[in-house]
């Protein structure tokens, strides 16, 4: 009877065991752990199946994954109800805070805010590290100068992801888990509109799914090693996300652009502040063979009239950078 007894518990513990194994995510196959006549201890047991999981790519150190996620904040003084900054980006930091405590236990999210050295209010802010930039053209900030400050906060690590997102893209409470399972070293994903008015994560997130699909690039992941150069572009008007996009296809580690499907990332309605009507120029034969070069809808380049001054500036700034690029290339 104290045999039968014995025996049960062994069996018993076993099966605590490997239940331990799956729940912490191992995936991998089982190794036959051989019942014999001598009694084998819980602690015997339990070294056999980290052996196996540690062969087989279970959990352990090398499993981490650490995701920086850049981003450019800014006070705005004239909204007084979401000052120190305004609702889109409340709406943003929020979704990227909730976010980060949703990612599972081996992804450490690392959430880093870009800000001009002289905004103090927007520097109040519950991340990571806040890296301060100097230059901007009529105050928006450059990419180069962004990313440069970025990879000198980041220690090497070949596996880490880097993310870059607009200030106005909030994200699916299980964006880090999404963007640590595509196997690829770097993709764009396209953003979903929801209405403008809504503010609560809850009901946004359930709106995700009917959400609007967007052709717009404003959700970047990289790894760490992959190279991207900027030149004098800036955010906030096109075409700096076409740039990107390209650069990161020309790399040559199988881009893949994820459209609004992925229900990743989304954007409250469907506003673009760089289409605004004042302070535009014309565009007449010299400035439209300018844009030709790094226009990021050709077809459009014919039809249009007029462009902002920044769009028109970043256009000749993408055009310029592609140029350097191919020359040094050859």
């Amino acid at each position: 009877m104290e045999l039968i007894q014995r025996r049960w518990r062994d069996r018993t513990a076993l099966c605590v065991a490997l239940a331990i194994a799956i729940c912490v995510g191992w995936h991998g196959r089982l190794m036959m752990i051989q019942e014999s006549n001598t009694a084998i201890s819980v602690q015997q047991r339990l070294q056999a199946v980290d052996h196996v999981m540690m062969q087989n790519g279970g959990p352990s150190a090398t499993t981490t994954i650490h995701i920086y996620h850049l981003i450019n904040l800014y006070s705005v003084p004239s909204d007084p109800i979401y000052y120190p900054f305004n609702k889109a980006q409340n709406v943003t930091i929020a979704s990227m805070l909730r976010a980060k405590q949703h990612a599972h236990r081996h992804i450490v999210v690392h959430l880093v805010a870009a800000i001009f050295v002289n905004d103090t209010a927007a520097s109040n802010v519950a991340f990571d590290a806040i890296l301060p930039l100097h230059k901007s053209y009529h105050k928006l900030p450059f990419l180069q100068e962004m990313f440069d400050a970025l990879r000198q906060y980041m220690p090497q690590d070949p596996t880490a992801l880097i993310v870059f997102t607009n200030s106005d893209i909030g994200l699916y409470r299980d964006f880090y888990n999404i963007i640590a399972d595509i196997p690829h070293a770097s993709f764009t994903i396209n953003r979903r509109i929801v209405p403008a008015k809504l503010t609560d994560l809850d009901q946004i997130e359930e709106r995700i799914p009917q959400g609007g699909y967007h052709p717009g690039k404003d959700c970047f992941v990289m790894r760490q090693h992959i190279d991207v150069q900027f030149g004098d572009l800036f955010v906030g008007h096109p075409p700096w996300g076409f740039a990107i996009d390209l650069q990161l296809h020309r790399a040559g580690h199988g881009h893949v652009n994820l459209n609004s499907g992925t229900n990743a990332t989304f954007h409250l309605g469907d506003d673009a502040g760089w289409k605004r009507k004042t302070n535009l120029i014309d565009i007449h034969s010299k400035e439209r063979e300018a844009m030709r070069d790094c226009a990021s809808i050709p077809w459009k380049l014919e039809k249009m009239r007029s462009i902002t001054q920044e769009g028109y500036q970043n256009t000749i700034n993408c055009a310029k950078l592609f140029r350097s690029l191919d020359r040094d290339k050859q």
